[in-house]
């Protein structure tokens, strides 16, 4: 008899799991995330808003939208914290030349986005030519 009631206690066991939702920490007072994570086309959007701005600049020069083509929407998480960190990854469509560095040109930047939609960061990706 105990044979038989088995497999309904393991299946009333995984109950609880079967319902495919993972769980979901909400953000701490003062703390909310720039965009949901299914949102990546309006991350792109914010960021050629602050790009319009004229927020990104690589190595004192300001880009503007014509000059890049943003390919990637990056969603950091740090082991110390909760909010991700967005970043987008973008190809300039002209390499710049990099100052004292003839053989090398700037051919993509990643900019970190802050909680208020603004460039904080910028990052240039230098190969050589």
């Amino acid at each position: 008899m105990r044979t038989f009631f088995l497999p309904f206690l393991c299946l009333l066991a995984l109950l609880p799991w079967a319902s495919g939702e993972t769980a979901h920490l909400p953000p701490l007072p003062g703390e909310e995330p720039l965009i949901a994570a299914r949102e990546p086309q309006r991350v792109v959007d914010i960021f050629l808003e602050a790009v319009d701005r004229g927020e990104l600049v690589v190595m004192g020069r300001k880009l503007d939208r014509s000059m890049i083509t943003p390919a990637r929407v990056e969603y950091v998480y740090e082991l110390d914290g909760r909010a991700p960190v967005i970043r987008i990854y973008a190809h300039l469509n002209q390499p710049l030349s990099v100052p004292e560095m003839a053989d090398c040109s700037v051919k993509g930047i990643s900019s970190t986005l802050g909680s208020d939609g603004h460039i904080a960061e910028t990052e240039a990706h230098v190969w050589p030519r």
